[in-house]
């Protein structure tokens, strides 16, 4: 039998989810994942974990333009896309209103966010 199909199959059992439901308590186990999110790759993986929880994608448009004594936010332009800005702008505009007043922000600095937009966000700049 072919190990990958095993291990699908033992994965489906309910001895195997009451096992890993048990490591996934162990102190072990939480000093792995501590140590893992604070690594650049850990850190995407938080966002992206966030992104799906709230039902938005996490597809980045570009890599951060900024150095790294700038500390940035990913916004999200739309549900699917996201860009990185420096966190003292991202946190600038808070409220219902948040991410239109932040792409616009966006759009006086020289990007040109309409090509990733649908008709109808367009239309709420």
């Amino acid at each position: 039998m072919n190990k990958n199909i095993y291990q699908k199959k033992y994965s489906k059992t309910p001895t195997f989810k009451i096992n890993l439901k048990k490591f996934m308590q162990t102190q072990k186990w939480k000093d792995y994942k501590k140590k893992y999110e604070q690594t650049p790759l850990g850190k995407i993986s938080v966002k992206r974990t966030l992104a799906k929880r709230r039902k938005l994608g996490f597809i980045p448009i570009i890599n951060n333009p900024f150095p790294k004594e700038v500390k940035i936010n990913h916004h999200h332009i739309n549900n699917t896309f996201v860009i990185p800005i420096p966190k003292k702008l991202h946190r600038s505009s808070l409220g219902k209103q948040h991410r239109i007043k932040v792409n616009k922000k966006i759009e006086n600095l020289g990007f040109d966010l309409g090509s990733f937009m649908n008709k109808n966000e367009q239309n709420k700049f």
